[in-house]
C-alpha cells in the first residue's frame, strides 16, 4: 500500500488536470475513510459547541435539543457512504434516493423552526 506524503501534496501546485489526477491517485481509500470520520466528528463537536454556547451566553437552551437529531442525520449519511449503497457519493443523490435521510432532515427542520419560533424564550431557562 502506497503511503500518502502530506508535505508533497501541500507543496504541490496543481497546474493542470493531469496533475490533479496524479494527486488523486496517491490518496488511498483508507486515508479517505479516516478523513471522512475525522470531518464528521469535527462537525458534531462544532455544532454541539454552537448549540450549547448560545445557552451559556443568553440562557436559552432550545437549540441544544437538536443535537441528537443532527448526529443521527450525520450517522445515516456516513453509514450510507461506507456501505456502498450508492455509486455516486454526492449529497444531492443521497438525499433524493434515501428516504430515512430525507425524513430525518425534515424532522430536524420542523424541530428547529418550532423551537425557535413557536416555543417561548423563557420555556427552557
Amino acid at each position: 500500500m502506497k503511503l500518502l506524503n502530506i508535505r508533497y501534496i501541500f507543496k504541490y501546485q496543481i497546474k493542470s488536470t493531469g496533475d490533479a489526477k496524479k494527486i488523486s491517485k496517491s490518496l488511498t481509500k483508507e486515508f479517505l475513510n479516516y478523513s471522512i470520520i475525522i470531518v464528521a466528528s469535527t462537525i458534531i463537536v462544532v455544532y454541539s459547541i454552537y448549540a450549547i454556547n448560545g445557552p451559556i451566553e443568553i440562557g436559552d437552551w432550545r437549540l441544544a435539543i437538536t443535537i441528537p437529531v443532527a448526529f443521527f442525520i450525520l450517522i445515516l449519511y456516513i453509514n450510507s457512504i461506507f456501505l456502498g449503497k450508492y455509486k455516486i457519493k454526492e449529497l444531492n443523490d443521497l438525499l433524493i434516493s434515501d428516504k430515512k435521510i430525507m425524513i430525518s432532515i425534515l424532522v430536524y427542520c420542523i424541530l428547529t423552526i418550532s423551537l425557535i419560533y413557536l416555543i417561548p424564550n423563557n420555556y427552557f431557562k
